[in-house]
């Protein structure tokens, strides 16, 4: 049995069933940061330097005859490992975390119902996207490879590096605020003109 857990991006973030779940575990993978982010001892952990196909495949098989817990920082179903296995078809249950996501709508004081989520982490960002605006608040996750400038003139709030060293959160027009962080969180407010 594969679980994918999340451990949040703060410490004390996992919910007591993951905690639970990785106590129980054979093995369980993760990142060095996500490791970082739980304070008790594992039977095995094996920490992840990679993140492609051929580390999952064996992950896979591996559990097929153990109890694997794969964490995840974060939430594995908010551009996190959930979705990577399940792109590869691999059966897993997932045990969510608090995302970046929620912790930035925490700090905005915005509601999920409010926004569209886009990930452009490593992405490319598609400027269709900007119609959504009509309609909702766009929150993109993304890097310092994210050209701002595709916004236009509108406002923005930068949040970057959340629950890390180097906490920091902007705002102003998006061609005058730079992105530092490959953790960084772009609220964009919705067109007011639309709003009726």
């Amino acid at each position: 049995m594969i679980w994918i857990v999340g451990a949040g991006i703060c410490r004390g973030q996992m919910t007591e069933r993951g905690k639970e779940l990785l106590r129980n575990a054979d093995i369980v993978y993760g990142s060095r940061r996500a490791f970082e982010l739980i304070d008790f001892e594992l039977k095995d952990r094996k920490i992840l330097n990679r993140f492609d196909n051929s580390v999952f495949e064996e992950i896979a098989r591996e559990g097929k005859e153990k109890e694997i817990v794969v964490l995840s920082t974060g939430d594995p179903m908010v551009a996190g490992l959930g979705r990577k296995f399940r792109e590869m078809g691999v059966e897993v249950e997932i045990e969510p975390g608090i995302s970046s996501v929620q912790v930035a709508l925490a700090k905005l004081k915005v509601d999920l119902s409010e926004v569209v989520v886009v990930d452009c982490h490593a992405r490319d960002f598609d400027s269709s996207i900007l119609d959504f605006l009509k309609h909702r608040h766009l929150l993109i996750l993304a890097d310092r490879r994210f050209d701002l400038t595709k916004l236009g003139d509108r406002r923005v709030a930068v949040l970057e590096n959340l629950c890390m060293e180097g906490e920091s959160v902007r705002e102003g027009f998006a061609d005058s605020v730079e992105i530092k962080s490959d953790y960084a969180v772009i609220f964009v407010e919705r067109d007011k003109e639309m709003v009726e």
